[in-house]
């Protein structure tokens, strides 16, 4: 079986605590079976910790978020308790895995990082060139990839133009200026009205 990942994947690591959308924070946190075994055996005040914050239902173990939505080990400093505490292989699968995810179509196992992940889209964003994907020890361009996924598209639907004021909005420097005759967003509740 053939890996192909995009070529930022390798450089992938957690931003911790200067991630502004933390995936610690409104998720649920699935437990995998042997994590939860090997939590419940934890001893001392941290072992006290994860029996409290272990919580099983039918669909397997997680940890209770807190009142504000936050995993219970997340510390206010935005780091991980765990990792601090016991290190990096203490983490449950989840944890350890996301935003990396896996999946296998034919002869090729597609690996990425999801795009709910800051890093993630970081990643993606910071280089000008086409996204390229390693493949085994060449390099593939999004369109060779579909076309050994036996997928045809337009090439034009794969192109994609970084917004002139990026880096003015990256920056938080409020909203980018619009193109001449562009609408501006609709309303509702989820997109007010600028």
């Amino acid at each position: 079986m053939l890996s192909v990942y995009p070529v930022f994947y390798p450089r992938f690591a957690c931003k911790a605590a200067d991630c502004r959308h933390s995936c610690c924070r409104g998720w649920e946190i699935d437990v995998d079976e042997k994590s939860a075994a090997r939590y419940l055996r934890q001893g001392g005040a941290l072992g006290e910790a994860l029996r409290a914050a272990l919580e099983a239902d039918e669909a397997g173990w997680h940890f209770r978020l807190d009142a504000e939505e936050r995993c219970p080990f997340l510390r206010r400093d935005g780091l991980c308790r765990l990792i601090c505490e016991l290190g990096e292989d203490s983490l449950c699968d989840i944890c350890a895995l996301h935003p990396r995810f896996y999946g296998e179509q034919g002869d090729l196992e597609l690996c990425g990082l999801g795009l709910s992940c800051e890093k993630s889209v970081e990643l993606l964003l910071e280089s000008p060139e086409p996204l390229r994907f390693i493949a085994g020890d060449t390099f593939w361009e999004l369109p060779a990839l579909l076309d050994n996924l036996g997928l045809t598209v337009d090439p034009e639907a794969l192109r994609f133009t970084p917004h002139p004021d990026r880096e003015r909005y990256a920056a938080g420097a409020g909203e980018p200026a619009r193109r001449p005759g562009l609408p501006r967003p609709g309303g509702g509740a989820l997109c007010p009205t600028l």
